[in-house]
C-alpha cells in the first residue's frame, strides 16, 4: 500500500469516526474507546500482513504529530466539564489523585522490570517507565457513553466514573512535558535554562489560549472561530516541536485557558468535541501500524508487567472508590475492572513518545500503550457490563444523553 492509498484509507476512517458522534450509535463500536482500530492498524501494518509498508506509515508522522496535538486541544477545552456541567472541586481532586497514584504505581513497578528484562540504562528505563505510567493513568470518557448507549441508569457509580473520566487528563498530558525534560534537545539553539522548559511549555500554551480568547472576543458567533483556533493550534504545535517541548501539553494548556477565558466557550466546547472522532480513529489506525513486534522476549515481558500492574492498580482503586460511595458489594470489583478502560490519551502518550524518542524507548512505550488499550478495553467492557448492566448483560441500544 503506497502513501496515496494509505491517505485515502485514513480519510475513510476520518469520515467513519465523525459518523459515530450521533447519539445512540456507540453500540456499533465493539470496545468502549475504539481500541479495535489499533489492532486493525497493527494487522494492516508492516509487522503483520504488511499491507502498509514501514516507509509509508512513517511518512505520515508529521500528520500524526498535528493530529495528536489537536486532540490534546480538544481535551483541554473540555477538561473539567461533563457536557455543559462543570465538575465540582471534589471531582477535580479525586480525578487528579487517582490518575497520579495510577501513574506513580505503574511507573514505580515497571522501572525495575525495564532494568531487569531489557538492561536499559537508568535514564532510558526511567523514561520508559514514566511514559508507560502516564499512558496508563487515564479513564476514557467513552466508557460512560458505552454504558449509556446500552441502557445504563444514572447512579452514584456512573456519576463517579463520569467525573473521573472528565478530570484525569491533567496528569498524563501535563506530565508528558516533565518527561521530555529527560530527553536531549532536538535543536541547535538550546534554551538558556533546560529545567525551565517545563514552565515554558505551560507558558506557551497559556499565551496561545489567552490570545485566542482575545481574538475571538469580537466575533459574533462561535462558528467563525475556526480560523483563529486552527492557526493558533498549528502555531503552537510548530513552536513546541521546534523547541523540543511537548506539543500535547502546549495545546492542552491552550485549550484549558481558552475554555476558561473565552466568552464563546460554551459554544466552542461542543464544536471542538465533534471534531475528535474524525481525528482520533485515523490516529489510532496509524499508531497501530507503527507498533513494532520485538525480536526478543524482553519487551514482551515488560509489556506483560505493565498491563498486569495497571490492571491490579485500577482494580484496587476502583474497588476503594466504589466502597467509598457505598455501592453494592457485588459491583465494587466489576467497577474496578471498568476503570481499566483506557482511551485516546493512552495512545496519544505512546504516539508522542514514538515521535519524540525514536528507537527502543519510544517503541516500548507505544507497544505498552497499545497493549493496555486493547486488553484494558476487553477487561473494562466486562466490568462495565457487570457494573451497569447486571440484569440484561447484553447491549440494549437507547439514545444517549448529551454527556
Amino acid at each position: 500500500m503506497d502513501e496515496l492509498t494509505l491517505f485515502l484509507l485514513l480519510l475513510v476512517f476520518s469520515y467513519f469516526g465523525n459518523a459515530l458522534v450521533i447519539p445512540g450509535q456507540a453500540a456499533a463500536i465493539t470496545l468502549p474507546s475504539g481500541a479495535q482500530f489499533i489492532a486493525l492498524g497493527f494487522l494492516f501494518g508492516p509487522y503483520a500482513l504488511g499491507l502498509v509498508s514501514s516507509d509509508a506509515a512513517r511518512s505520515f508522522l508529521p500528520l500524526a504529530s498535528v493530529a495528536t496535538a489537536w486532540l490534546a486541544l480538544v481535551f483541554g477545552a473540555s477538561y473539567g466539564f461533563v457536557g455543559d456541567r462543570r465538575l465540582s472541586v471534589r471531582a477535580y481532586i479525586v480525578g487528579f489523585v487517582i490518575a497520579l497514584v495510577s501513574a506513580a504505581v505503574i511507573a514505580l513497578l515497571t522501572y525495575p522490570a525495564a532494568r531487569y528484562f531489557l538492561e536499559l540504562s537508568e535514564r532510558d528505563a526511567l523514561l520508559a517507565s514514566l511514559g508507560i505510567g502516564l499512558a496508563g493513568s487515564e479513564t476514557t470518557r467513552q466508557s460512560v457513553r458505552w454504558a449509556l448507549d446500552r441502557g445504563a441508569e444514572s447512579g452514584p457509580l456512573l456519576q463517579l466514573i463520569e467525573e473521573l473520566a472528565g478530570s484525569d487528563e491533567l496528569v498524563p498530558l501535563v506530565g508528558l512535558a516533565g518527561c521530555f525534560l529527560l530527553t536531549p534537545q532536538g535543536f541547535e539553539l538550546t534554551l538558556p535554562f533546560h529545567t525551565n522548559s517545563f514552565l515554558l511549555t505551560l507558558f506557551l500554551g497559556a499565551v496561545l489560549g489567552l490570545t485566542s480568547a482575545v481574538l475571538l472576543a469580537g466575533l459574533s458567533a462561535a462558528q467563525e472561530a475556526w480560523i483563529v483556533i486552527l492557526g493558533a493550534a498549528l502555531l503552537g504545535t510548530g513552536i513546541a516541536s521546534r523547541l523540543s517541548l511537548s506539543p500535547l501539553t502546549t495545546l492542552f494548556v491552550m485549550g484549558v485557558c481558552l475554555s476558561l477565558s473565552s466568552r464563546h466557550a460554551p459554544e466552542l466546547r461542543p464544536l471542538l468535541v465533534r471534531t475528535a472522532p474524525g481525528v482520533l480513529l485515523p490516529a489510532l489506525l496509524l499508531a497501530g501500524a507503527l507498533v513494532r513486534v520485538p525480536m526478543t522476549s524482553g519487551p514482551f515481558a515488560l509489556v506483560a508487567v505493565a498491563v498486569l500492574v495497571r490492571t491490579l492498580t485500577r482494580l484496587s482503586l476502583g474497588h476503594a472508590l466504589a466502597s467509598a460511595v457505598h455501592a453494592e458489594p457485588q459491583r465494587r470489583t466489576p467497577f474496578g475492572l471498568a476503570l481499566c478502560c483506557t482511551g485516546s490519551i493512552n495512545m496519544l502518550v505512546g504516539l508522542s513518545y514514538a515521535l519524540r524518542i525514536p528507537g527502543q524507548v519510544g517503541e516500548l512505550v507505544l507497544g505498552a500503550a497499545a497493549a493496555s488499550a486493547v486488553l484494558g478495553d476487553l477487561i473494562g467492557t466486562l466490568g462495565l457490563r457487570q457494573t451497569f448492566l447486571p440484569r440484561t448483560g447484553s447491549a440494549v441500544a437507547q439514545p444517549a444523553s448529551a454527556s
